[in-house]
This record gives structure tokens, C-alpha cells and sequence, in this order.
């Protein structure tokens, strides 16, 4: 077993979500800067991110 499979099985999504940087860096249009409500969640902002479906052509 590596180090990512073991942080895999034991890492929660809210750890997870804790952790990781913005999903939508990279992009031209960030939803935070186009819902003002989410300036400042990115917790929940990245807890939203990790509930969607996978979009077939997304990169990560």
C-alpha cells in the first residue's frame, strides 16, 4: 500500500476539502468572484466541488 492509498482510505471529504487547494484554479471564472456569497468559503466552496459528478472532459 503507498502513502496517497492509505490517506485515501482514511481521509474524510471534509479533511479532504480542509486540505486541497482551490478546485476551479486555473479557470477564467472562479465561482466565488461570481457568487459573492462564497468569497471567503472555501471549505465550502471545495465540499461542494468534491460532491459534483466528474465531468467526462475535466481535467484536474
Amino acid at each position: 500500500m503507498t502513502n496517497y492509498e492509505k490517506m485515501l482510505q482514511e481521509m474524510t471529504p471534509e479533511k479532504m476539502a480542509f486540505s486541497m487547494m482551490c478546485p476551479y484554479d486555473g479557470q477564467e471564472v472562479l465561482p466565488c468572484l461570481e457568487n459573492h456569497s462564497l468569497r471567503g468559503h472555501c471549505m465550502e466552496c471545495c465540499m461542494d466541488w468534491l460532491g459534483k459528478e466528474v465531468e467526462e472532459d475535466a481535467e484536474m
